[in-house]
């Protein structure tokens, strides 16, 4: 691959914008874009690809960015290494060395992969090794069985489908619906790793999804649900529905579907798997029937969830405004103390630091956010639960800043005396207002991970991921609100601050 090849990859894989790599260089984005388009080429002497290799090596942090960028470099995962500084090393090693080979970005990626006795091969194979594809689909996956039975069955089928649509050039828009328990997704490290790794690839293609998700599972489902699709939401590349009524849920439906490539489907009773059925078809008239089929259900969904990622910022702050503004109870769960405590002054001295050119708009902003939330307290509960940064971490000047990922699109971190100045204002507002509570839980911030679960009863939830590539999800859905405001409930334990 040759240096704008791999700087293109990395910067998709890690959802960077040409503007929020040039800022973190010293360079101008159209600079930054010629040397990704290949029309310039980095000078050897200048130090710029360190500083990219360290920014990119800090947002590479989510599971299938990990796999992918393993694979990509034709290295075990376990060598992958996971502090920042070997990692940015190794990438910018790779930087460096210009192959001088022309393929397309992903292209060095798992070019074989063997399920029971199923080879699927990547095209440019030896055509007589890729012959047998058939079924009408022009693929060149060996002979593909009509029929799957068994947990093993379906999972042998999803990797035949999305190798077949991995394997189509032109991107299409998959349609998903799975109503059956997703035990067989989600029960083996194994599979989860390869078909999250296909659809992060199918994704990178310029593939997009359309899914449609059973919102009446149990909370452990839906939990496992978004931890494993977050990494892929994360890409822009979803759009997530829900049915709105009551179902019986005796029948359920499975569909994934390839519009011009492939179609699964099936039916089950209850939670009998085993014995029923997982068509798989190329066959045209069939995919049309079941495309027909996925669209009218479609017709009767709502949007599940909106997804913020740090390109969508302004969009964000007016969902979290809306949020904010309708009355209720409160519960925040995070690793970082919350943006609403935050003493107006110190964002001040944040936005200084960062010559933010919007200062005036986030002060504003903040201003208005400060006084909701003052208010609401005279009527409403606010609870924060916080997993908070090592005592080392702090005098380090190494905490970060709640949710700066997407307001900045970049890290902030406080520096000597601000972590402490923060949180002497949160003690103040516990004296000041009943109805202000802060637990602190005995958990240490897991560096790397930051998260946010905010609901608020009856109304909604913001739930993602804040530390690099951040995204949230805004979701009104009445069940998954109940659901994680329950959870949310029973994480309130000890005494409060």
């Amino acid at each position: 691959m040759l240096f704008c090849e791999k700087l293109d990859f990395l910067m998709n894989i890690t959802n960077t914008a040409n503007s929020s790599l040039a800022r973190h260089v010293s360079l101008d984005p159209s600079f930054i874009s010629r040397l990704r388009k290949g029309t310039r080429n980095p000078a050897r002497e200048d130090n710029y690809v360190k500083l990219m290799a360290a920014y990119l090596a800090r947002n590479l942090t989510a599971p299938y960015q990990r796999v992918t960028l393993a694979e990509t470099l034709g290295i075990p995962l376990k060598k992958l290494p996971s502090d920042q500084k070997s990692l940015s090393t190794l990438i910018y090693q790779w930087l460096a060395e210009d192959s001088g080979e022309k393929t397309a970005p992903g292209e060095d990626f798992v070019e074989e992969l063997t399920i029971d006795k199923i080879r699927f091969k990547r095209p440019g194979v030896d055509p007589g090794e890729a012959s047998g594809a058939g079924k009408g689909s022009g693929n060149s996956l060996a002979k593909i069985p009509d029929v799957f039975f068994g947990i093993e069955g379906r999972r042998e089928a999803v990797l035949c489908f999305l190798t077949s649509v991995l394997e189509k050039e032109t991107p299409s828009t998959l349609l998903l619906l799975s109503e059956e328990s997703i035990e067989w997704l989600t029960g083996s490290r194994e599979f989860m790793a390869k078909w999250s790794n296909l659809l992060a690839r199918i994704l990178m293609k310029g593939h997009k999804i359309k899914i449609i998700h059973k919102v009446s599972r149990t909370l452990d489902e839906l939990f496992s649900a978004i931890d494993q699709w977050l990494p892929l939401y994360i890409t822009g590349s979803i759009e997530a529905y829900f049915y709105p009524k009551v179902r019986d849920g005796i029948f359920k439906r499975t569909l994934f579907i390839a519009p011009g490539i492939a179609a699964l489907s099936s039916t089950s009773v209850d939670h009998n798997l085993e014995s029923s059925p997982l068509f798989y078809s190329t066959h045209k008239k069939t995919i049309e029937g079941l495309t027909r089929e996925f669209n009218y259900y479609l017709g009767l969904c709502r949007p599940l969830m909106g997804i913020f990622t740090g390109q969508e910022k302004d969009s964000f702050g007016k969902v979290l405004q809306e949020f904010e503004e309708e009355e209720g109870h409160r519960i925040l769960k995070s690793q970082g103390l919350s943006t609403l405590t935050m003493p107006v002054e110190l964002l001040k001295r944040f936005l200084v630091r960062l010559e933010e050119p919007r200062k005036d708009d986030f002060l504003a902003y903040h201003k208005k956010r400060v006084e909701n939330f003052q208010k609401s307290l005279q009527d409403y509960t606010f609870t924060e639960l916080i997993s908070p940064p090592s005592p080392q971490a702090v005098e380090k000047g190494e905490a970060p800043v709640n949710l700066s990922h997407l307001l900045f699109n970049r890290p902030v971190f406080y520096e000597k005396g601000e972590y402490q100045w923060h949180l002497e204002n949160m003690v103040e507002l516990t004296r000041t207002y009943n109805n202000y509570q802060v637990y602190f839980s005995p958990e240490v911030e897991d560096k790397g991970k930051g998260y946010m679960i905010y609901a608020k009863e009856d109304v909604g939830v913001l739930v993602g991921k804040t530390s690099p590539p951040a995204a949230i999800f805004a979701i009104n859905e009445s069940n998954l609100t109940a659901a994680f405001w329950d959870y949310l409930s029973s994480q309130i334990q000890g005494q409060p601050l």
